[in-house]
């Protein structure tokens, strides 16, 4: 219990730090992925500390938001928590894992729904499959999950309905979706978070999600931060609970 309570403080603590970009980005290799048609995705990859022989890791998917939009492969780490907080040496030694943090084009989005121009989550997932392939006998397949934050909240979606039933959990943050995917979300186990107060992004849709994930029997969370705005993710990804949940998931159970 002790140990847990100091965890928590060490996320929280760093959470509310501005992020180290210069010590994030000797982190995260630095990477390109070309699709068939000719598309080029840039994205960031968190490889295990330590790669184990014959041990198989998770693989997280770090979605940014709309401010993550470049062609830098430096804005895709400060747009999203969730790549910040798992780069943390306390983190990577709980949670090994691969981290995989693509970064949308100025001309994209993750989401047809928010802003303008294509969506780049097919592009994405085609990235995402290259890596599975790449790092086959290191990943465990059943393992594979997705979260992010903002526009990254309404891409977590589109992966998730775009693969049903493929990742082993997603949490969406202040993000939402079309309820006519409901029962396409409803194959994956999701811890949905919001603030109260979203002006960018309505509660509601959260809300609306959540009511309707419920309905279809899904396994879902909610969590909903009274007295906050946009940046709900702040206290999403500080919450050791959320990891630990996550981690614990596999696809198929």
């Amino acid at each position: 219990a002790l140990f847990f309570s100091a965890f928590a403080s060490s996320l929280w603590a760093q959470s509310k730090k501005r992020p180290d970009l210069s010590g994030l980005a000797e982190t995260y290799e630095k990477r390109s992925f070309e699709h068939g048609d000719g598309q080029k995705l840039l994205y960031r990859l968190l490889k295990p500390p330590f790669l184990e022989k014959g041990k198989k890791y998770p693989v997280l998917v770090c979605l940014h938001g709309s401010g993550g939009r470049g062609k830098d492969n430096r804005k895709n780490l400060s747009g999203t928590r969730a790549s910040q907080v798992i780069a943390n040496p306390k983190m990577t030694d709980k949670f090994p894992c691969f981290a995989f943090v693509p970064q949308c084009p100025p001309e994209g989005s993750w989401s047809p729904r928010r802003g303008k121009g294509q969506d780049y989550i097919p592009v994405a997932l085609a990235a995402l499959d290259a890596l599975l392939k790449e790092f086959g006998e290191a990943i465990d397949p059943r393992r594979i999950y997705v979260t992010g934050q903002s526009m990254g909240g309404f891409g977590t979606y589109n992966m998730l309905s775009s693969r049903p039933g493929f990742f082993a959990a997603g949490a969406p943050v202040c993000g939402g979706w079309k309820l006519e995917d409901v029962p396409k979300l409803a194959r994956t186990p999701l811890w949905i978070f919001h603030g109260a107060n979203d002006k960018v992004v309505p509660t509601k849709y959260s809300r609306d999600l959540n009511a309707a994930l419920k309905q279809a029997r899904a396994v879902v969370k909610y969590t909903e931060y009274p007295g906050v705005g946009h940046n709900s993710w702040t206290k999403a990804y500080a919450d050791p609970e959320l990891w630990g949940w996550m981690f614990s998931l596999q696809r198929g159970k």
